[in-house]
Parts: structure tokens; sequence; C-alpha cells
């Protein structure tokens, strides 16, 4: 009986792969902006890994999908989305809450969308898995 093996990749982008210096793009600006944003542990291996058992394996794979992770830089997870009570910039790895937006700790940078941000975090949180967190600027489109 023929296998039916699907290969399912998720996210395997560089924002995400901890790229060794020779990876990386060769006309990457000085600023570095082309560096991985957010970095895991081991992910370039797995990547080898990945492409090796494709390529060993192809004859018996039925199919490979790879999702991948798309963010305008304007995103309600990105920091230039927000900032503080005091107007500065809020700082990748903060949680904000309903209750923060509220009590002006952290506010969306445009004060027309505060209705559709405070819904946005209400729903969040009663869904009871988590809060919002700022990400570095990541996986972005265009």
């Amino acid at each position: 009986m023929k296998r039916n093996l699907h290969l399912l990749v998720i996210d395997p982008q560089n924002d995400f792969c901890d790229l060794p210096e020779g990876y990386r793009p060769a006309d990457a600006p000085a600023s570095g902006r082309n560096a991985p944003a957010l970095p895991v542990p081991g992910a370039h291996a797995d990547m080898l890994n990945v492409a090796e058992l494709v390529n060993r394996g192809r004859a018996g794979l039925s199919g490979i999908s790879v999702t991948i992770d798309s963010h305008h830089r304007l995103d309600i997870a990105h920091p230039g989305f927000w900032t503080d009570g005091a107007k500065q910039e809020v700082h990748p790895f903060t949680q904000i809450t309903a209750a923060d937006v509220r009590a002006g700790r952290y506010l969306p940078r445009d004060p027309a969308a505060l209705p559709r941000v405070l819904n946005y975090l209400e729903t969040l949180e009663a869904a009871g898995r988590y809060s919002l967190m700022v990400w570095p600027v990541h996986c972005e489109i265009g």
C-alpha cells in the first residue's frame, strides 16, 4: 500500500533562523536590518536538515506545504503602532492589555484606532489565551 506522506514546514523564514554570517544577504545594510529579527537557536541547522530530508525522500513525499509569517510594518504587534503614556517608543517584548490602554500607559499612535484596538485587546483577553506582545519588526511584507 502506498503511503501518503505530506511534509508541513511552518514559518521557515530568515527572521526566525540563527543564520551564520555567510548565509546573510551580501548587500545587507550596515544597520543590520537584514539580520534575523527573532532567531531561534538551532533553526538554521533544522532548515539544513529539512532540505536534506526533502532531497533524500522526495520520491516518498506526496506533497509539501509551507506556511509563512507575514506582517506590514504598521502592525498592532510592532513597536511603530504604539507610544507609551509619555509619547515615547514602546520597546519590543512589551505586553499590552486593554487595562493598560484604558489607563493611558500605552496608546496607538493613531488616536482614531483606539476603539478598534480596545475591541481587539478585549477579544484576545476574553479568549483567555494571551495578551498582546509587542514584537520586533519581523517577516515584513514589502
